[in-house]
């Protein structure tokens, strides 16, 4: 299926002279669907040749007025110009209905204005009004142009309405944000609101399972185990590993090394150190960059900045900034980006 964002990232990416060979690879990669890559890069090669053509007059044009250009500056004092550099943020959902419980899936395209190697730190929300109904945070890879398929899944009781995704990049000091809104399909029952309480809810730390017989304890386990997981697929599978490693770590640890392909097994065992709040099984995930979401996820969890000195040094200055955030400026001396620093040292002083 053609993609507007999907060709507009090869495009921009064949110009700075990469082969489409890299170009298809890259973004299967990031889950492409392989048919959808190869039906835009078709519609793509019908009018190459013109505008082959056409890229090189202007670029004979523009370099006449470089020169010239040049000759009449050449004497002038030159002034430098800083300029910070900015992100562009542009959202492209894959269905604009969709039901409660399913994956919400959408194209991300990070642009900039500068070449700059970052690592961005994103944050997905789906929102009613102000109010957050469920949130997940990732961290990209990026140099002046990304392009890739993400996903947030919508609570099993979320009510049918309009509803908005939010996404924000935290790169340096800046934050930049970018929504898009869509539907959850249903009937909605006449003069019935989705209530503020509910959805306040939503956003309060949950409560820890109390266990206060061992019945109840088998009870929980079994239907987490056996009935829900049946005909389930596999990303709500390693969802409910979450609910299942809070009252028997043993079977959900099982669990997951059953599991074959190695992305979703990685997210099998992050599920598990959120529902555990132990950092050890951070250490079955064999992706370098899973790894460190995992670490710094704990940390945010339990509230430990400690755990953040064993996150890679590329991404542990976002793992500080969390505690930064809260008002802990004793991690400012952790942070290496300066930029990061900087801005951690002026909040610091104006607390103080």
């Amino acid at each position: 299926m053609f993609s507007k964002s999907l060709a507009s990232f090869i495009k921009g990416q064949m110009k700075e002279g990469h082969d489409l060979g890299s170009i298809r690879k890259y973004l299967v990669s990031y889950g492409y669907n392989s048919k959808d890559v190869e039906d835009t890069v078709g519609s793509l090669h019908k009018g190459n040749k013109p505008i082959n053509k056409v890229v090189m007059i202007i670029g004979i044009v523009m370099l006449i007025i470089i020169i010239v250009s040049a000759s009449f500056l050449v004497f002038k004092p030159k002034k430098k110009v800083v300029k910070e550099d900015e992100l562009s943020i542009n959202l492209e959902l894959k269905d604009k209905e969709i039901a409660a419980g399913e994956v919400l899936k959408f194209n991300l395209d990070i642009s900039s204005t500068t070449p700059k190697n970052y690592v961005l730190k994103t944050e997905y929300r789906v929102l009613f009004k102000t109010s957050a109904l469920t949130r997940d945070s990732k961290d990209i890879e990026f140099s002046k142009r990304s392009l890739t398929q993400e996903s947030i899944k919508l609570p099993d009781k979320i009510k049918p309405g309009d509803y908005i995704l939010e996404v924000k990049v935290l790169y340096g000091s800046n934050v930049e944000s970018s929504t898009i809104g869509f539907s959850v399909e249903g009937e909605k029952p006449v003069g019935e609101e989705i209530e503020e309480e509910v959805i306040e809810e939503e956003e309060e730390e949950p409560e820890p399972i109390q266990i206060e017989e061992p019945e109840e304890v088998e009870e929980i386990i079994e239907e987490i185990h056996i009935e829900d997981f049946e005909g389930m697929t596999i990303w709500e599978k390693i969802e409910e590993i979450k609910k299942l490693s809070r009252v028997d770590s043993e079977k959900a640890e099982d669990f997951c090394k059953t599991v074959t392909q190695n992305n979703y097994k990685d997210q099998c065992f992050v599920n598990m150190a959120e529902g555990t709040k132990d950092v050890k099984y951070c250490e079955l995930v064999e992706e370098d960059r899973t790894v460190d979401n995992c670490l710094s996820t704990v940390a945010e969890i339990i509230d430990d900045k400690s755990i953040c000195s064993r996150v890679s040094e590329m991404r542990r200055d976002y793992c500080y900034m969390h505690f930064v955030m809260g008002g802990d400026y004793g991690v400012c001396s952790e942070l290496k980006n300066k930029y990061l620093k900087q801005s951690c040292d002026t909040l610091s002083k104006v607390k103080n």
